[in-house]
C-alpha cells in the first residue's frame, strides 16, 4: 500500500484490522480460550476482497516489468495487436506466453518471487497447461516439469468452455439449463398456491 502511495493513516488502519483479530475454536463442542491472530486475511472478512485486489495488482506490476525487460513474451491480440500476459478474475488467473521453455521458466521464477514477497503460493496441482499448435508430448513434458496437469482446448473456465467457438450452442445450453433450474427453485420457494372452495 505504501508503494501505491496510500497515506500512512490508511496503512495503519489496514495493518490494525488484519493483526488485531481474536478468535476461539470449538474443541469437542466447547469453545477454547480466545487467542490473537498475528497476521493474514481471514475468510469472510469484508476487507479480504479489497486487499486481495491490491495484492493482485502487485503481481500485475511484476509481470508488466518482466515483459518490459524481455523476460516474458505475452500475447498480441486484436486489430491493434495489444500485448497481454495475464487475465485475472478474483483468484482465477490465466497466463499467456509464446511456446518457449525459457519464458516458461521465467514465469515460474516470477511466481516464486511473488510467493516470497506476498506470501501467496500458486497451487500447481490445480493448474493446467494448454498449448496451441504444440505437440501433446511437448505440453505433457512441460506440465510434468511444472507438476501441473496438461489439458486440451476447449477447457472450462468460469463456467464456460475456453477455446470453443463463441456462437456454438454447446456453450450456452448448460448456462440456459442452470438458469432454468435456478428459476424453478426460486419459483417453488416464493410462489404459494391458494385453494379456493366453492360453496353452492
Amino acid at each position: 500500500m505504501k508503494e501505491m502511495r496510500f497515506g500512512s493513516r490508511w496503512c495503519h488502519w489496514i495493518n490494525w484490522c488484519i493483526s488485531s483479530a481474536k478468535i476461539s475454536i470449538l474443541v469437542n463442542g466447547s469453545p477454547s480460550n480466545i487467542f490473537a491472530i498475528s497476521c493474514g486475511l481471514r475468510q469472510g472478512c469484508p476487507l479480504s476482497p479489497f486487499l486481495f485486489n491490491l495484492i493482485a495488482e502487485g503481481l500485475s506490476a511484476l509481470l508488466r516489468s518482466a515483459m518490459a525487460k524481455g523476460f516474458l513474451s505475452g500475447l498480441k491480440v486484436g486489430c491493434g495487436r495489444m500485448k497481454i500476459f495475464h487475465i485475472q478474475y478474483a483468484d482465477d488467473l490465466i497466463l499467456f506466453s509464446e511456446a518457449n521453455e525459457l519464458y516458461l521458466r521465467n514465469t515460474v521464477r516470477i511466481l516464486r518471487g511473488f510467493e516470497l514477497v506476498y506470501g501467496l503460493k500458486l497451487n500447481f496441482s490445480k493448474s493446467k497447461l494448454m498449448g496451441i499448435n504444440l505437440s501433446d508430448e511437448t505440453v505433457s513434458e512441460w506440465a510434468n516439469w511444472l507438476h501441473c496437469k496438461s489439458e486440451k482446448f476447449p477447457s472450462p473456465y468460469l463456467g464456460l468452455p475456453l477455446g470453443q467457438h463463441k456462437n456454438s450452442t454447446s456453450i450456452w445450453n448448460p448456462i440456459v439449463e442452470k438458469f432454468k433450474n435456478k428459476f424453478m427453485e426460486w419459483k417453488s420457494k416464493l410462489l404459494s398456491f391458494r385453494v379456493q372452495s366453492h360453496s353452492d
